[in-house]
């Protein structure tokens, strides 16, 4: 079972939703005012989330995985792990994208 990348991807989100909570919420429970926090979910939460997560699927995957519980470990196939590494840097890509459109930095229009 190839759970290296899946069990990456859950800690990385994790990791991500736990950053957004405190970079984001916590802040704005501070101060007691949640107006426009949907601002900031959308612009920093979210490529918070993102970039995570895929951190967490290419570190997952690039680990060693088990083939059963008895057998010995035995690393991904360089193609995978070069397909993996692609998808997680496309998905940070725009993930940055959505950041700099969002702050205003970057126009797409």
């Amino acid at each position: 079972m190839p759970g290296g990348a899946w069990r990456g991807a859950a800690i990385g989100f994790a990791v991500g939703v736990a950053l957004v909570g405190l970079l984001i919420l916590l802040p704005s429970a501070v101060q007691g005012s949640f107006y426009e926090i949907t601002d900031s979910l959308l612009v920093l939460g979210v490529p918070l989330v993102v970039v995570a997560t895929a951190v967490g699927v290419v570190v997952g995957a690039s680990g060693r995985r088990a083939l059963t519980d008895r057998s010995p470990t035995a690393p991904l196939p360089p193609s995978r792990l070069v397909l993996i590494g692609a998808a997680a840097l496309g998905v940070c890509v725009l993930a940055g994208l959505l950041f700099l459109s969002g702050t205003g930095i970057l126009r797409l229009h």
